[in-house]
């Protein structure tokens, strides 16, 4: 159960700084325009994640058990709180303006 436990609030934590920073950085290299679109597709697809992470982990459970399944499910969250600490994001000191990005998009198209 501790597991259990710590997985969710190390898990919860590190995911919550995650989304903070990649939501900030949409937001300071996206026109405004396209704020509303692009929040609502990673909405969406959130949703369907969850959607369907239930329904697997229904079936997990219905075939191994529901102990062996939250085990599983601590595993992932654990495992998505590591891919946060790994990402970029954690490296970015200033956020880009859109400008610089564009730049050095087309350059480095051949």
């Amino acid at each position: 159960m501790a597991v259990l436990v710590l997985s969710q609030l190390v898990g919860d934590a590190l995911n919550t700084i995650g989304l903070i920073g990649a939501t900030s950085l949409r937001q300071a290299v996206l026109p405004p325009s396209l704020l509303g679109r692009t929040s609502s597709a990673f909405l969406a697809g959130q949703g369907l994640a969850g959607t369907l992470g239930a329904l697997a982990a229904g079936a997990l459970a219905a075939r191994v058990g529901v102990r062996e399944t939250l085990y599983i499910a601590a595993a992932g969250v654990t495992v998505s709180s590591l891919i946060t600490l790994a990402s970029p994001l954690r490296a970015l000191r200033e956020t880009p303006e859109a400008e610089t990005l564009e730049a050095q998009t087309l350059e480095a198209k051949p």
